[in-house]
């Protein structure tokens, strides 16, 4: 009988060691982040296993590119706890679909919730990623505070760069233009989020649970 996902104790995938957390989380991590990334890509739809690492690495962007052992090794996890639901396909090229369960859509709910880390590094700009590419499947009543969220994390980091601009010397051009072009994009970042926080109603879609197909 065909399993849902390879299991990594079988010798088939090396499993990836995850950064440690408490169990009271406090901030989202990268564990957590990696946690809504794969609930956040099995919300819409029956999804396919390969579709799932491929939507994880979409919504972590360039910063932070998880390996697809440890990708599996989450989606086992969000199996076992009953957050999606491996359902048998009608195809031998794909074995199995997933979709998101109630469960699962209050775990997602209670991730995006979760502040995104103080500091600017690689890690935490991944996480601020992964809740903004699943902002437009969040509660209505959830947006606002999400998107305040994010707001407060890329505002930091525009003004933790212009600062650090200050000490860059004016015939540094070529320096000074990818710093200006980071703020830029973080401006264009903040803008989106400002009407949604004002609002409410930028994104469209909706909550996980209203779509999910296990509902």
């Amino acid at each position: 009988m065909a399993t849902a996902i390879p299991n990594p104790s079988s010798g088939s995938v090396s499993p990836t060691v995850l950064p440690w957390r408490p169990r009271n989380r406090t901030v989202l991590d990268a564990a957590s982040a990696l946690e809504l990334a794969v609930l956040g890509a099995t919300a819409c739809r029956l999804t396919p296993l390969e579709k799932i690492a491929e939507q994880v690495r979409c919504l972590t962007g360039d910063a932070w590119h998880p390996p697809y052992e440890t990708i599996l090794h989450t989606i086992q996890a969000a199996t076992a706890a009953r957050e999606i639901l491996p359902t048998e396909s009608w195809t031998r090229s794909i074995p199995f679909f997933y979709t998101l369960t109630p469960t699962g859509a209050a775990k997602f709910r209670a991730l995006m919730s979760l502040p995104l880390p103080g500091q600017d590094d690689p890690s935490s700009r991944a996480c601020a990623e992964v809740k903004f590419g699943l902002l437009d499947l969040a509660e209505a009543a959830d947006r606002r505070p999400v998107a305040a969220d994010l707001r407060r994390f890329y505002g930091d980091c525009r003004s933790g760069i212009e600062a650090d601009m200050l000490a860059v010397a004016a015939d540094r051009r070529l320096l000074r233009r990818t710093i200006a072009d980071r703020i830029d994009w973080l401006e264009m970042r903040l803008a989106t989020l400002a009407a949604i926080a004002g609002n409410g109603t930028e994104v469209a879609g909706g909550p996980p649970e209203q779509i999910s197909p296990n509902k």
